[in-house]
C-alpha cells in the first residue's frame, strides 16, 4: 500500500471499511468517484495525481 500504510490505518483516516478497501485493493469492487475523492484526500493528493497512471 503506498506511503507503507496497512488496510486498518487508511480505514481509520478515510472512514472506510477495510475489507471495502481490501476488495478496491483486489480488484474485487470498483470505486465511486466519492470513494476516489475520500481515498485521495486521505492520502493528501488532489484526483488527479491520485489517478495519474490509471
Amino acid at each position: 500500500m503506498a506511503k507503507g500504510w496497512n488496510q486498518p490505518y487508511l480505514a481509520e483516516l478515510s472512514g472506510l471499511g477495510r475489507i471495502y478497501i481490501s476488495q478496491l485493493e483486489n480488484g474485487r469492487k470498483k470505486a465511486s468517484i466519492s470513494t476516489i475523492e475520500v481515498l485521495a484526500l486521505s492520502f493528501k493528493m488532489s484526483i488527479s495525481e491520485f489517478m495519474k497512471g490509471v
